[in-house]
């Protein structure tokens, strides 16, 4: 599993799939990328499988129309996910659409309504979008079926050149770092944790400064990240200071978007010992994950 661009990936099946027919196809994509956590090639028959029974349900006739967008879910959501960005995949025809008697059991393994094949494409779908951590289902709509396909993502700033490979900074158990990462946008924390954790760190996402020192009071972290504008409650510079009266020992990290700040150019005589200039992508990430390294002697 890797982060890859899908949207080329799913422009080459679905043009593969309906080569030949005379099934129109319209895309509807949010964006010119979305970055999604898969195995391309086991998210590419997903793809593959559900476009090609659209297309024999249709008879080789009629209109596809195929979306994704990113969302964010939070907790306790409708698709039973864990909390964070998803990439929301829909494939949309023009079909008579599935019966009634039968909407239960089309995952099921070698249930088919065909005179030929094996039954096992939905359900070998329905495997491959749960190895992904995702969720797979359709509806009926009042022309046609739709099927909705959810899997983990990441905003396309990090993703470079279509993929990250996230094994190459650390991949040890011994490094597995303890990292608490304030931020009063809602976007950024989703980001900034998903990457960290397929990075190998252990990170928990805060609002302000209150909520920093409410978690370290909880519990011990290597390296603590601090926005420097938070819009309600302490500041990334308040927060800092308030957790070094405390005793805290993190490695101190300032934020900020703001490059000519005083803070940023020169952190230390602040009393962080790193920065993180926003916005930031994969590389920056990993270096100062590699200074911090190197900060603890590892």
């Amino acid at each position: 599993f890797k982060y890859n661009d899908i949207i080329p990936l799913i422009k080459r099946i679905c043009d593969f799939s309906l080569k030949g027919s005379n099934v129109s196809l319209q895309y509807e994509f949010e964006t010119e990328k979305i970055c999604a956590y898969i195995d391309e090639g086991m998210f590419g028959q997903v793809i593959s499988n559900i476009v090609i029974n659209a297309r024999e349900a249709m008879n080789n006739l009629g209109k596809l129309t195929v979306s994704a967008k990113l969302i964010n879910l939070e907790e306790d959501n409708l698709y039973n996910l864990e909390k964070g960005l998803y990439a929301r995949i829909t494939i949309r025809d023009t079909g008579p659409g599935i019966p009634e008697h039968i909407k239960d059991k089309v995952f099921e393994p070698f249930y088919t309504t065909k005179s030929t094949g094996t039954g096992l494409g939905l359900a070998t779908c329905y495997s491959i979008i749960q190895q992904h951590g995702g969720y797979i289902g359709f509806k009926n709509q009042d022309i046609g079926c739709e099927f909705e396909i959810l899997v983990k993502a990441i905003y396309s700033y990090i993703c470079e050149d279509g993929e990250i490979i996230v094994n190459d900074v650390i991949n040890d158990d011994r490094y597995r770092f303890k990292v608490l990462y304030m931020d009063d946008e809602e976007f950024l924390r989703d980001s900034f944790g998903l990457l960290m954790g397929t990075l190998g760190a252990d990170i928990k996402t805060v609002n302000c400064g209150e909520e920093v020192i409410d978690a370290v009071n909880k519990e011990e972290f290597d390296m603590i990240i601090l926005d420097l504008t938070i819009r309600e409650g302490l500041n990334g510079l308040q927060t800092m200071e308030k957790l070094k009266e405390m005793g805290v020992k993190s490695y101190f990290v300032v934020s900020s978007g703001y490059s000519s700040d005083p803070i940023l150019q020169n952190p230390k005589a602040y009393g962080f010992n790193d920065y993180l200039p926003k916005p930031y992508g994969l590389d920056e990430v990993k270096g100062l994950l590699e200074r911090f390294k190197i900060y603890i002697n590892v």
